[in-house]
């Protein structure tokens, strides 16, 4: 009896025992755990804080916002939860919306690094730039990195002042369209390209035969329209006259020293120059400076990730794959039966 008696009292020992250590090793989990969340803020507030260029008074902000990369309507994007991969349209122009709406924004700093790109999509983030000035009735500036040719010289001039770094390439003033024609390599194959159209003209800039010279005529005058729209928005932003900026626009670049001889930047300076150029001129000593991050879910993306699954894509039946040879080739072909209007330094991409 006493026997059973002593292995009940050691049980009851052990798992007091036990439920001691069960509560010391929870409490060490809750320890670790809370030390791993403070570690997290903490390293949310450094990402917070990489943001910040000048600590300063968060009533009166400076928002510098970044325009790198090819200009383009569709998102270069391709990660699965970010939009920053490149050149983002979309991103922009929500990132415009929200500028807007904050009223702590007293001044836009645009740090452009691009070569220009789609004649559209350059006239729209020029647009959205100059509407966003006028309606809130703050400063723009520009800052220039390596290049900011054609379309974004283009964006560039919805800005009150732009600084060019000295080894900048601008200018680039004028629009281009490129189309490819395969009609010889048809004809050496013995390929023949039947066409059935409502008009002559319904086919021109068709990849499958040489342009007339009606064709060509009509394509320059679409290029001469969109061309003189873009001399228009140089000679309001850099209140020259038309004529002195066709002087200048023949869609050669300017190394930052000519092109401010020329009157198409205000000052050669670098990103601090800028800050302290805005602040002084508009009374935003003191005011933090913070660079606009694009980080942004985007749904589209998450759909793009799974849809290129190979196994996702087998399962739809939309497996084509191509050899790389022939993803140029058909990249090639698509592209040429769509010619477009490019404002971009160096050819259309």
């Amino acid at each position: 009896m006493k026997q059973k008696r002593w292995i009940l009292i050691i049980i009851g020992l052990l798992i007091l025992i036990g439920g001691g250590v069960t509560a010391v090793n929870r409490e060490s989990r809750r320890a670790e755990q809370k030390e791993d969340a403070l570690a997290r803020i903490k390293m949310f507030k450094n990402e917070v804080d990489d943001n910040i260029i000048r600590t300063g008074d968060t009533s009166k902000k400076i928002v510098v916002l970044p325009i790198e990369g090819t200009i383009q309507s569709s998102s270069s994007a391709s990660g699965l939860f970010t939009s920053t991969s490149g050149y983002d349209q979309a991103a922009l122009l929500r990132t415009i919306d929200k500028i807007k709406d904050d009223n702590t924004v007293k001044g836009v700093i645009l740090d452009v690094d691009s070569p220009g790109g789609e004649t559209y999509a350059s006239v729209e983030m020029y647009q959205a730039l100059k509407n966003l000035k006028e309606e809130k009735q703050i400063p723009i500036y520009v800052n220039m990195k390596s290049t900011a040719a054609s379309g974004a010289y283009m964006i560039s001039m919805a800005a009150d002042k732009v600084y060019a770094h000295s080894e900048t390439l601008t200018g680039s003033i004028g629009v281009i369209m490129e189309s490819m024609n395969y009609k010889k390599f048809l004809d050496d194959h013995g390929i023949k390209y039947d066409v059935y159209k409502s008009g002559k003209q319904k086919d021109m800039g068709a990849p499958f035969k040489d342009a007339s010279d009606e064709d060509k005529k009509i394509f320059q005058s679409l290029i001469d329209e969109s061309y003189n729209r873009f001399v228009d928005i140089v000679a309001d932003g850099r209140h020259m006259k038309a004529d002195d900026v066709k002087k200048l626009a023949d869609g050669r670049v300017y190394s930052a020293k000519q092109a401010k001889e020329n009157g198409l930047i205000d000052e050669i300076g670098d990103q601090d120059a800028v800050i302290d150029a805005m602040m002084k001129d508009h009374e935003l000593e003191g005011a933090q400076v913070e660079e606009t991050s694009l980080d942004e879910y985007n749904w589209q993306s998450c759909v793009d990730f799974f849809t290129q699954m190979p196994l996702v894509k087998r399962l739809m039946g939309t497996d084509n794959t191509l050899t790389s040879d022939a993803q140029t080739a058909q990249s090639l072909l698509d592209k040429s039966c769509h010619p477009e209007f490019w404002s971009i330094y160096g050819g259309a991409q």
